[in-house]
C-alpha cells in the first residue's frame, strides 16, 4: 500500500502545479498588456517603467519554465513509476527521486515569483512617488 501512495504523490502535485501555471500565466498576460501599452512611449518615465516591466516579465518566464518542467517531471514520474511497478522493481525510489526533483523546480519557480512580487511593489511605489502631488 505504501508503494501505491508513493506512486500517487506526483499525480496529486500535478494539480497544484497546474493551478500555479494558470495563475502565473494570467498575471503574465496582464503584464504583457501593460508592456504593449507602454511600447513606443517617448517620455523617460514610461521608458524606465517599461524596462522594469521587462525585468518582471523575465521572472515570470523563468517561473513558468520551471513550473512546466516540474509538471513534465511529475507526469514522467507517474508514468515511469507505474511501468516499474508492473515489473516490481525500483518503482518507489525512482518515483520519489523524480518527485523530489520536480519539487525542486517548483521551489525555483516560487523564488522567481517572490522576486517578481518584490519588483512589482517597487514599481508601484515608484509610480506613486512620481505622481504624488508636490507639497
Amino acid at each position: 500500500m505504501e508503494s501505491f501512495s508513493v506512486l500517487l504523490q506526483p499525480v496529486v502535485l500535478i494539480s497544484g502545479v497546474g493551478l500555479l501555471i494558470l495563475s502565473t500565466t494570467a498575471r503574465f498576460g496582464q503584464l504583457e498588456a501593460e508592456v504593449n501599452r507602454l511600447t513606443g512611449a517617448a517620455d523617460e518615465a514610461s521608458r524606465k517603467l517599461l524596462q522594469h516591466l521587462l525585468l518582471r516579465a523575465r521572472k515570470y518566464r523563468l517561473a513558468l519554465m520551471c513550473l512546466y518542467a516540474s509538471a513534465s517531471i511529475l507526469a514522467g514520474a507517474t508514468l515511469i513509476g507505474g511501468v516499474l511497478a508492473l515489473f516490481g522493481t525500483l518503482a518507489v525510489p525512482v518515483t520519489q527521486a523524480l518527485t523530489c526533483f520536480a519539487v525542486l523546480w517548483i521551489f525555483v519557480a516560487l523564488v522567481a515569483l517572490l522576486i517578481e512580487s518584490r519588483l512589482s511593489i517597487e514599481a508601484l511605489e515608484h509610480q506613486a512617488r512620481a505622481t504624488a502631488p508636490a507639497g
